[in-house]
């Protein structure tokens, strides 16, 4: 009672394919060829295009919690609950890090930067 028996690998049922034989490497490629293109240069300005639009989306999300954050001090001030409260439930989680990777792409950037400035006067 309560006893199982294994299933010889033969009879398991296998997952069904969702894309014919040889259309997923062509896809791959092609995924990796739009990414990164043959040029070096364009992958880099790609990258750093990434990087870049990464980086406004982050400020613009600082700037938010920072008004947030503003506005909702100054309604506790006058009793006026504005979500003070939520903001502080949400610094942990979501701004702390913003401001983190706002740093650390800061940081990047430049570094990308004058690597390839020294490059590209080398050369």
């Amino acid at each position: 009672m309560g006893e199982t028996t294994a299933v010889p690998l033969s009879r398991r049922s296998r997952p069904t394919q969702c894309l014919p034989n040889g259309l997923l490497p062509q896809l791959c490629w092609l995924t990796f060829y739009f990414f990164f293109p043959n040029s070096h240069s364009l992958m880099k300005e790609k990258l750093l295009n990434w990087l870049n639009l990464i980086l406004v989306a982050d400020v613009f999300l600082v700037f938010f919690g920072f008004g947030w954050f503003a506005i909702a001090v100054m309604g506790d001030a006058t009793g006026v609950n504005l979500g003070l409260d939520l903001w502080h439930k949400l610094w942990q989680p979501v701004f702390n890090p913003a401001i983190g990777i706002l740093m650390g792409g800061a940081i990047l950037s430049g570094l990308i930067s004058w690597v390839s400035k020294k490059f590209s006067s080398s050369q």
